[in-house]
């Protein structure tokens, strides 16, 4: 099994390939809200996944002050400063970037995914599961909407969280 060594997004993300493609990225702040050098070096997810040159990018995270930044930075794109807690937004955040991807980095409100009975323009779902007691009932959600587990990978720091990369 594929172990993550560290936050950097491209070995976080290894499987989100969003060229040409539309992106929600849910969770799209710094890795950790205190580390400067994350900043300066620029290893956000949305430094990489508009690198991409994607179709569409809709990034959204509670921290402000990253978002404030993201929003001065980027040209491209769609930014929004709120706290991902119910099912009922990220189907807001659904219908209106209609992504064809979602990568998901929301600290256990991933959960509120199973709220969501289908998932409209979404071909690929990349979500970083915090603990077992979320993988089992995610995946199994996962596969009633006909998402299939493509790769799986742990994280070395934390090796009670999982990457998965869930596929149509």
């Amino acid at each position: 099994m594929r172990v993550i060594q560290s936050e950097r997004p491209e070995e976080h993300w290894w499987m989100a390939n969003c060229a040409n493609k539309s992106i929600l990225d849910l969770g799209c702040a710094y890795n950790d809200k205190d580390d400067e050098q994350t900043r300066e070096n620029k290893l956000g997810t949305p430094h990489y996944f508009l690198g991409q040159n994607p179709s569409f990018y809709f990034g959204v995270d509670s921290y402000r002050l990253d978002i404030e930044q993201f929003k001065k930075e980027f040209c491209k794109g769609i930014f929004l400063c709120e706290s991902i807690d119910s099912a009922a937004k990220i189907q807001g955040y659904i219908t209106e970037a209609k992504p064809q991807i979602i990568k998901c980095d929301i600290e256990g409100s991933e959960m509120f995914f199973l709220g969501l009975t289908r998932l409209p323009f979404v071909e690929e779902i990349c979500v970083e599961l915090h603990g077992p007691h979320i993988e089992k009932p995610f995946l199994e959600w996962a596969g009633n909407l006909g998402f299939g587990l493509e790769d799986r990978a742990i994280l070395g720091k934390h090796p009670h969280i999982s990457v998965a990369w869930l596929k149509k």
